[in-house]
């Protein structure tokens, strides 16, 4: 119980059985560690599977806000803000991403495909 990354990962797994119990013991978990950007990494995961996108959103932005080095953070971002239709917060996102893979860090995803979603959203913004 008082090993948190473990306790996250549980919740993880618990997630798919019963999700509305394993945010409410994230919930838990994050007032007891509040820096810990992996809880609402997850919790963000769990409200996209419950189709809260919003929710989501808020969770995936606090866990940015926690890790902002986290890259796969940064890019579940995007992606949420995408599915949302917030086209130009995706693009920024995808702009960071593509920078960092110009720096030489690895992206969590392909950078080929963040390209071509980034001049897709271009695209349709002109």
């Amino acid at each position: 119980p008082t090993h948190r990354e473990a306790l996250n990962n549980f919740l993880a797994l618990a997630a798919d059985e019963a999700p509305q119990e394993a945010l409410s013991e994230l919930a838990s978990l994050q007032n007891r560690n509040p820096q810990f950007s992996p809880i609402p990494a997850q919790m963000a995961a769990i409200y996209q599977k419950l189709g809260q996108t919003d929710k989501a959103i808020e969770s995936m932005v606090r866990a940015v806000s926690l890790a902002p080095e986290n890259l796969t953070y940064r890019y579940n971002l995007a992606v949420l803000f995408d599915k949302a239709g917030k086209g130009q917060d995706a693009v920024a996102l995808y702009r960071q991403l593509l920078d960092a893979a110009a720096r030489g860090e690895t992206l969590p995803g392909d950078a080929r495909q963040i390209q071509e979603r980034l001049t897709f959203l271009g695209s349709n913004n002109s």
